[in-house]
């Protein structure tokens, strides 16, 4: 088995020219949208590919399958946190290499997945190996316009300052959130909606803090993934919705006052850290269908007020 690492970016096809043997091959598949944000990460494998001839290996995201595990008996509102992948093939020596990624869920909407295998580890191992934490949300939100109420999800950003609170606050369109933006608005307690391509938004929320904005609610003015980032030493709530819920709050914003909910959280109650291992090949399903009795209940009493938090 022998190893060697290959970076192809934006390349439909490579050769890489190897001697006969068993090799394993592993792969970090990433679409990306416009403005190169992850529109998508999925993890491939083929954990015994013997080479004998030439050989060619497909890594088609089109096929990729959602690593997801479910707790089919818990009713409250569940939201992703983050997410572990380690991809390990060991020879029967006990040599082996790996590949391993981290990643928070909660402040994008990157899909993840994974590709099935089309080989299987017949000499040693071969492991997907997830944690998946699933969470009792941090926020939730809504908004109101002619009596009507929609839900409005939303994301957070990873490191912003969270309270238990709930907001109900009149919504401003302010463009793309430029100090020339909010030249006669009136934003003073207020949620002001900004449209941008950008993930940092820290300079954007200064700008809007300087107006007097009570929060501020970030959406892609074109379709693309949702990241919010940067929002460390906002001093009011900063969240971000995906780019349709933003166009159709923004086209309600445009006919009618709209008023937007923001329930806050300064943490979870309870947490579901999910581990997931698939032996011998990445399945045609990865998906782990879980129970509560499952898991083992421990309390947490400190930081989040005691917290219920289940986990394996």
């Amino acid at each position: 088995m022998t190893y060697r690492s290959v970076t192809a970016l934006d390349e439909p096809e490579f050769a890489l020219p190897l001697p006969e043997g068993r090799y394993a091959v592993q792969a970090r598949v990433i679409t990306y949208d416009g403005e190169r944000n992850a529109r998508a990460t999925d993890y491939f494998a083929e954990p015994e590919v013997v080479l004998g001839s030439d050989r060619t290996l497909e890594l088609d995201a089109r096929r990729a399958r959602p690593l997801r595990p479910l707790v089919v008996d818990e009713d409250r509102a569940l939201e992703d946190g983050s997410l572990s992948v380690d991809l390990v093939r060991t020879r029967a020596d006990g040599l082996g290499i790996g590949t391993d990624d981290l990643a928070t869920l909660g402040d994008r909407d990157t899909a993840f997945g994974v590709i099935p295998s089309a080989t299987t580890a017949e000499h040693g191992a071969f492991h997907l190996a997830a944690d998946h934490q699933l969470r009792d949300p941090y926020l939730t939100g809504s908004w109101t316009a002619g009596g009507r109420t929609t839900p409005l999800p939303l994301l957070s950003p990873v490191q912003a300052p969270r309270s238990d609170s709930s907001l109900r606050l009149p919504a401003v369109s302010v463009g793309a959130g430029a100090d020339s933006d909010y030249a006669g608005r009136d934003v003073t307690g207020k949620l002001v909606v900004v449209s941008t391509t950008r993930a940092v938004v820290s300079p954007l929320v200064a700008t809007a803090e300087a107006h007097g904005a009570a929060a501020v609610l970030v959406t892609r003015p074109t379709p693309g993934t949702t990241v919010i980032q940067g929002a460390a030493s906002a001093e009011v709530p900063v969240v971000a919705a995906p780019h349709e819920a933003g166009r159709v709050l923004l086209a309600a914003l445009a006919d009618q006052p709209v008023t937007v909910a923001l329930d806050n959280r300064r943490d979870s109650r309870f947490t579901y850290t999910v581990p997931m291992d698939f032996a011998g090949a990445i399945p045609e399903s990865p998906v782990l269908t879980t129970r509560k009795d499952d898991y083992a209940t421990l309390v947490n009493d400190f930081h989040a007020g005691g917290a219920d938090r289940p986990t394996t």
